[in-house]
């Protein structure tokens, strides 16, 4: 039996469900997530969303996204389906309702996944929304509103069909979800196209921050708490900034690095524009995420977080 054919008969077969998306949500396990949510509605299951964090405003439009819970007003159930989640650390505090089901059922496309679930069902694609969309075309569960939420995750998570992951069969989902009622114009203009002024601010304060390293191959900017306060930001706004420094014409490196909530601890996120596995940093860091796009916590001053780094992205560039 085939991965997806293994789910479609874990959906179709049991009931009383509850899907997490991980901590600090993005567009791809949203959109998966709540595509699962509409399909699951569809077979008549009973089911639950549960994210540890708020639905980023950017994302409001999305369909079902009025279903998301906190775990902590979730009810226990006894079968629990994480998305888009390759360890369970990033489930947040939805980890004890994972802890606790019959049964756990892990779906993502991180080749850094612990398989930490009873069944997991794990592809190298772009993003997790390609996994869904095979999985709901060959259920036939897809709708304009599961088309939206599709769209959305397989777009954010290739950076609008821009990033290196984009293959032949990426567009080939695109275009299939379009005929199946996928605005894109205007899913592009509520992801890509509508800023919140908060994060006008704080990508002014990012920018400004930008130093080069490594005659001009690995650019770092830092955003601290203060400048959070300043710009009237969330952890949300983070989002995409992180682009902006590897655009830079001669950076092959980008490091994002931000003060958290939580006292003495930091957000590292690295991005590579060539071929460098930054994926493997993340990973030597307790991180993840893939080749060319990952992240890690680290616990430090700020000073401190961004030194090591860039001794680690320095060693990385210099091939050791």
């Amino acid at each position: 039996m085939s991965k997806l054919s293994f789910i479609a008969s874990y959906l179709q077969e049991r009931d009383d469900y509850t899907i997490i998306c991980h901590v600090s949500p993005d567009g791809d396990t949203l959109g998966s997530g709540l595509a699962l949510y509409g399909a699951l509605q569809k077979l008549k299951k009973s089911v639950q969303i549960v994210c540890e964090d708020a639905l980023p405003k950017v994302y409001a439009f999305l369909p079902f996204s009025g279903a998301l819970k906190k775990p902590a007003e979730a009810a226990q159930t006894r079968n629990v389906i994480s998305v888009d989640c390759a360890a369970r650390d990033r489930l947040g505090t939805a980890e004890t309702l994972f802890a606790n089901a019959r049964h756990t059922l892990n779906i993502d496309h991180h080749v850094t996944n612990a398989e930490y679930a009873d069944d997991n069902c794990v592809w190298d694609t772009a993003a997790a929304g390609e996994i869904f969309f095979d999985l709901l075309e060959m259920m036939g569960l897809i709708d304009p509103d599961i088309a939206t939420c599709l769209y959305t995750a397989i777009m954010t998570d290739t950076g609008n069909f821009a990033y290196s992951n984009t293959s032949p069969e990426t567009l080939h989902a695109a275009a299939e979800l379009i005929e199946d009622g996928a605005d894109n114009a205007y899913i592009n203009r509520c992801v890509y196209r509508t800023m919140p002024f908060s994060k006008v601010r704080l990508l002014g304060y990012a920018l400004a921050h930008i130093e080069l390293y490594c005659n001009g191959r690995l650019g770092l900017s830092r955003i601290t708490r203060q400048d959070f306060e300043d710009a009237g930001a969330t952890c949300e706004d983070v989002e995409g900034i992180i682009d902006h420094i590897r655009d830079v014409d001669t950076v092959e490196i980008a490091v994002l690095v931000r003060e958290s909530a939580e006292a003495g601890a930091c957000k590292v996120s690295l991005r590579s524009k060539t071929s460098l596995d930054v994926g493997d940093v993340a990973a030597r860091m307790n991180g993840g995420g893939h080749k060319r796009a990952a992240g890690y916590t680290d616990h430090g001053t700020l000073d401190e977080v961004c030194a090591r780094a860039l001794q680690m992205a320095g060693a990385l560039l210099s091939g050791e």
